[in-house]
């Protein structure tokens, strides 16, 4: 199997460099939505479009504003727990587990538009 087939699915932060809530799903098709919660106020949505470069194990994207995501992370897989770090100078290091996004996460969002917006996380 690919490692673009092995992350696919839904994604709950377990350890972020920031104080937070993040979920998020890779979809087959190569869509993504990244449900954050930062600080004050409920989950942001962000959608866009991802993409693993299987040779290099590295995951890269953008929103649906054309703007890239901040950084490209490196992937780690050790069963349902996917570990991302970012391939910048900081070297930030997160690390999510393989679970369902909560209907009350996705009833409950706001949608962002432009990425610059409400900084995302990637």
């Amino acid at each position: 199997a690919t490692l673009a087939s092995k992350i696919t699915g839904e994604w709950h932060s377990t350890s972020l460099p920031v104080t937070g809530d993040i979920y998020f799903s890779l979809a087959e098709d190569g869509a993504f939505e990244l449900y954050q919660k930062i600080g004050e106020g409920g989950f942001r949505l962000y959608r866009g479009t991802w993409k693993v470069d299987e040779d290099k194990a590295v995951l890269s994207g953008k929103y649906n504003d054309g703007n890239a995501w901040a950084a490209s992370y490196s992937v780690s897989l050790d069963k349902d727990v996917l570990t991302l770090t970012s391939e910048n100078e900081a070297k930030e290091k997160s690390t999510y587990k393989k679970e369902a996004i909560p209907a009350e996460v996705k009833d409950g969002c706001t949608i962002v538009v432009k990425s610059s917006e409400g900084g995302p996380v990637f």
